[in-house]
């Protein structure tokens, strides 16, 4: 098994296939059993088991690596992604909170929050983790999300701007028409 480049736990290929994964979920199970303090190991295991969208035994393996090594962002972020699948927004803006104080830079992370928070019919919170300035420039991904937010919000304006700031392509010509048409604007603004 692998994290960050250390090698822990049962040898194993990168699986590729439905039986890869749950041959490698019982390998990671009888490592556990043996080794009941090896995090990565949970950690792994709620990843394969997420992979075979058995979300509800990848929770008690993340929230069991978590235990292990509660400051550990990307333990904190599964978890946290774990549970906004599993429709647990609460509990996912928990685990998300806690990922992004251990990691206040991670796009990836700070998105999910803002998706948790939107879940949790908290959109004015959402747009404010969206509109952080990390030091560089948003991602598409993440600039099509606020976008989205903003419009929910009934800020079609500051969403045209947000739009605006994505590169040319489909998904931003979409977006924009989105917007516009929401809007007293025409499509000459564009």
């Amino acid at each position: 098994m692998e994290r960050n480049g250390t090698a822990t736990g049962p040898a194993s290929a990168k699986p590729n296939s439905q039986k890869a994964f749950e041959t490698a979920v019982t390998a990671f199970k009888k490592w556990v059993e043996a080794n009941p303090k090896d995090d990565v190991a949970f950690f792994n295991l709620g990843r394969t088991y997420a992979k075979l969208i058995k979300d509800d035994e990848a929770e008690e393996a993340f929230r069991q690596a978590v235990k292990l090594k509660p400051d550990d962002s990307e333990y904190q972020t599964e978890l946290g992604t774990i549970l906004i699948r599993l429709a647990k927004y609460h509990e996912a803006v928990g685990a998300l909170k806690k990922a992004l104080e251990l990691d206040p830079l991670s796009e990836a992370t700070l998105s999910l929050y803002g998706l948790a928070l939107s879940y949790n019919d908290r959109s004015a919170e959402a747009v404010e983790v969206l509109s952080r300035d990390l030091g560089r420039p948003p991602s598409p991904g993440r600039l099509t999300y606020l976008g989205n937010e903003l419009l929910e919000a009934g800020q079609a304006t500051d969403a045209l701007a947000t739009f605006r700031q994505l590169p040319e392509g489909a998904a931003r010509l979409q977006a924009l028409a989105r917007a516009l048409a929401l809007t007293s604007g025409s499509y000459l603004a564009i």
